[in-house]
């Protein structure tokens, strides 16, 4: 009967250790006229442990990274013919979509737009 119930404590309890807290960031991308860019590479970086996501935007500027990790982040977007742009200082709950959108500027990609804010 104890090894009964302990094989059940310790089967019940598995799934407990895989879940951690996760969010999704997403957004869009647009030019300063409000027009969506597509195919822009967006990243996603956690500012704690330095590991990134990528993402890329469609036709409509719409980019989602789902199921990350909760954390400190910042995004970025780099796009030929426009400047990076680039969002720190998102901070992303449990369960929280965070919606970031980027404007990049006309320019080339060595010169970037900087925007702190949280989400």
């Amino acid at each position: 009967m104890l090894k009964a119930a302990l094989a059940f404590l310790i089967v019940c309890g598995l799934p407990l250790l895989a879940q951690q807290g996760r969010g999704t960031i997403l957004g869009t991308v647009t030019d300063p006229s409000g027009a969506a860019i597509a195919n822009v590479k967006v990243i996603v970086t956690n500012t704690g442990t330095s590991f990134a996501f990528q993402a890329e935007t469609s036709q409509e500027g719409f980019y989602t990274t789902p199921a990350i990790p909760v954390g400190s982040y910042t995004v970025s977007a780099e796009n030929a013919g426009f400047k990076k742009a680039l969002r720190s200082g998102i901070t992303l709950q449990v369960d929280q979509r965070a919606q970031v959108n980027l404007v990049m500027e006309i320019g080339s990609v060595t010169e970037s737009v900087e925007v702190s804010a949280q989400a």
